[in-house]
């Protein structure tokens, strides 16, 4: 299978399930960013595995070719960042990012932006467009 066809399924399906979830259960997931962001042990080991899901995207492909390519470089290094964010942000700062991000559009926004790429990208990558 190219690598190209098996990335569109993947992050496809990932942003499908993450959207639907960002959309459904915003409550829930703003409580539990507000206990990782508390929780320094607990936010270190995410922030480390985080950080090595996004370095095993980043560096494994990278490609600003077409959009569907340029989707799958943008979210592995936008997991990069979330994982170095969580490494590197002081508690206070993290926690008003959370609260920030966890309410009103912005959440809403990036659900909906999700879902979109997310279909897109599984549309492609299991030939139904």
């Amino acid at each position: 299978m190219d690598i190209i066809l098996l990335f569109e399924r993947v992050f496809g399906l990932y942003l499908i399930i993450t959207g639907i979830l960002a959309l459904s259960r915003q409550h829930e997931i703003v409580s539990v960013a507000r206990l990782i962001g508390k929780d320094k042990p607990l936010r270190y080991s995410i922030g480390a595995l985080i950080t090595l899901g996004g370095l095993f995207m980043a560096i494994s492909f990278y490609d600003w070719s077409t959009l569907p390519t340029t989707i799958i470089t943008l979210v592995g290094w936008l997991v990069l960042l979330k994982g170095l964010v969580m490494l590197y942000s002081p508690d206070g700062k993290l926690n008003r990012t959370f609260m920030a991000l966890g309410s009103g559009w912005w959440y809403r926004a990036w659900g909906i932006i999700a879902l979109v790429a997310g279909g897109y990208l599984a549309l492609l990558g299991f030939g139904l467009m």
